[in-house]
């Protein structure tokens, strides 16, 4: 299975997009070393149980989901439009876990730059997406206007 795919927007900007989202998850583990505002443990705990741990659930069952069409970037090769498991909710629940994610990681270390890393994340892959949706678009028609009729692009 081939992993990376074509860049539906200028490469550069592209992957600062992928490496906001994988700044976010190693603030995850920088917390004992930034100096950052401490919520309380309740708190915490709540971002863990209902923003973390879904996400993470969310993002596995996903990658699930697109089986071999998985990939960072578009295919070069011949694909289906999936719209079964999670894509049956959402036309993005990669993207939506992932967030989600960057959100837990923002509550879980406030810090300035984790929270700059998750905005632009969230501004470039909203555009990574909208890129998708017009090769999507132009690659299943009819069934992709369908599909968008009754499936939202996040939520």
């Amino acid at each position: 299975m081939k992993l990376f795919g074509i860049a539906t927007i200028n490469p550069v900007i592209f992957y600062i997009g992928k490496l906001s989202f994988v700044g976010n998850i190693i603030f995850l583990f920088l917390k004992r070393f930034v100096h950052a505002y401490e919520f309380s443990n309740i708190v915490l705990i709540i971002n863990l149980l209902l923003i973390f741990i879904p996400a993470l659930i969310i993002f596995i069952i996903s990658l699930s989901n697109l089986g071999e069409s998985l990939r960072v970037g578009l295919p070069n090769e011949e694909t289906t439009l999936k719209t079964t498991g999670l894509y049956r909710f959402s036309r993005n629940p990669i993207y939506v876990s992932v967030i989600m994610v960057g959100i837990a990681s923002c509550i879980y270390v406030p810090h300035w730059l984790n929270i700059a890393l998750l905005v632009v994340a969230t501004l470039i892959h909203h555009i990574i997406i909208l890129g998708e949706e017009k090769f999507l678009h132009g690659k299943f028609k009819d069934q992709w206007v369908e599909y968008c009729k009754n499936v939202r692009r996040y939520l």
